[in-house]
């Protein structure tokens, strides 16, 4: 993390386990604290429970979708978000923004990549910049 960024509190939905796993240790070695929760429940409990910088999700959860999510936590908080999925259709990237993500990341996430994003947010940068290509 650099000397110019924040530490983030990050709400990181993930219903894998070894992902889910992966991007809260790469998170935690980048200084944030990170909240990891497995479905879209338990992320609307855990934004009602505590505040959040950050939210990163997927978006196949297995109760309510990441959209669902983060068009939620967009209007009751104005959360910043970064969708994380395997879907890399345009359809799909058109409707993750349309639901409030600031940034879209497909699947396998090259580390690097989350971690320049989450910098980026971090360091005060603008969320909505455009969205990085799919990795």
């Amino acid at each position: 993390m650099s000397e110019t960024s924040r530490r983030l509190k990050i709400l990181l939905v993930e219903d894998h386990q070894d992902t889910a796993h992966a991007l809260a240790n790469l998170l935690a070695r980048e200084a944030h604290r990170v909240r990891r929760v497995h479905t879209g429940g338990d992320a609307l409990r855990a934004a009602a429970e505590q505040s959040f910088d950050l939210l990163i999700s997927d978006l196949r959860l297995p109760d309510i979708s990441g959209y669902e999510v983060m068009a939620e936590l967009k209007r009751k908080y104005n959360l910043i978000g970064i969708a994380v999925s395997g879907m890399s259709a345009p359809a799909d990237i058109e409707r993750a923004l349309a639901a409030g993500f600031s940034r879209y990341l497909v699947k396998p996430v090259k580390l690097e990549t989350l971690r320049e994003v989450v910098e980026q947010i971090a360091g005060g940068g603008s969320a909505d910049a455009t969205v990085p290509s799919p990795d």
